[in-house]
This record gives structure tokens, C-alpha cells and sequence, in this order.
């Protein structure tokens, strides 16, 4: 990413939110931009190395390059440097494969749905209370709010379309 805002070409190092577009409520996106960027955040904050990076101000900012293209609203992401404006590439790399990571184990453990809507087995156990995994089930719950949300980085994807979730 330069630090005119606009994306270099190989994106390895960002973020991709897209939201099919139409009239989407400003309460709701709103909503998702803060639980985004607080679970963003805490992945960042969980990953050792560079959790010295939120020790003290200045904190990295983090930034959203938004596109749309063709129907649909892409929102590019990526932490940068709050002093040099330069993007923070191993940073975004750790911390965005971290919450995808967490937010596929977080959707596994879900309850899953039998044929006729009801669950056919109850919600895994889990020991991990952790800050991230509280502000990934938040987040989850507000991209539902949003009809069909595809989340990815570095290859993998995770699609919310409704109560139906995919993993890619």
C-alpha cells in the first residue's frame, strides 16, 4: 500500500471485506467498521512480536481503502506506521492471519443446523475466553446484520451470507 491511500498490486498484506451493495443501512456498516477494527486489534495485540507495538503510543493506525466494484463495496485494510505513514506489512500479516485463523476455529465450534433448522449438536466446549475470541463472536454477529459479507486474506475466505457460512 502507498501512502497516497491507494493499494500496490500485490496486496499480499491486506485485509478484504466485501459487502454486497445496495441500500445498506449506515447503523449497520458503522457498527462493522468499529467491531472490525477492536477484533483487529486484539489479533494484533495477541500475536507476540508485535505486541510491543501496542505497549504505548503512538499505536499503529489502522486504514481502510474502500471500492466498490461492480455490485459490491471492497474495504481494504492494513496497519501503518502512525509516524512514517508507511504500511506495517509483517504486522498485517501476522495479525490478520491470526484473526482469520481464530475466526474459522471461532465458526467451527458453532453449533451446526440439521435439516429442518434445529441443531443437531450443541455448541463445542471451549476454554478460550479470550479478548479475541469475544470480539470475533461480536463481529460475527454484526456481518449478519449485513446479508452477504466475504471476508479474506493471503487465499482464504469466510462468506456470511445470513445464517449460512462458508469457509474457503
Amino acid at each position: 500500500m502507498e501512502t497516497d491511500g491507494r493499494p500496490v498490486e500485490d496486496g499480499q498484506h491486506l485485509l478484504e471485506v466485501v459487502l454486497d451493495t445496495g441500500y445498506l443501512s449506515v447503523s449497520n456498516v458503522s457498527s462493522l467498521l468499529r467491531t472490525l477494527q477492536a477484533a483487529l486489534r486484539a489479533a494484533a495485540r495477541a500475536s507476540d512480536p508485535s505486541h510491543d507495538l501496542f505497549a504505548e503510543p503512538p499505536y499503529p493506525a489502522l486504514r481502510v481503502w474502500a471500492m466498490p466494484e461492480e455490485d459490491r463495496l471492497v474495504l481494504r485494510l492494513a496497519f501503518f506506521d502512525p509516524l512514517e505513514a508507511d504500511p506495517l506489512e509483517s504486522l498485517c500479516k501476522m495479525a490478520f492471519t491470526l484473526f482469520l485463523d481464530r475466526l474459522i476455529e471461532l465458526i467451527k465450534r458453532l453449533p451446526q443446523r440439521g435439516l429442518w433448522g434445529e441443531s443437531v449438536a450443541g455448541a463445542q466446549t471451549t476454554t478460550d475466553d479470550s479478548e479475541v475470541t469475544r470480539r470475533l463472536d461480536r463481529l460475527r454477529i454484526e456481518i449478519r446484520r449485513l446479508g452477504r459479507v466475504r471476508v479474506g486474506f493471503a487465499g482464504r475466505w469466510v462468506v456470511f451470507e445470513s445464517d449460512r457460512v462458508e469457509l474457503g
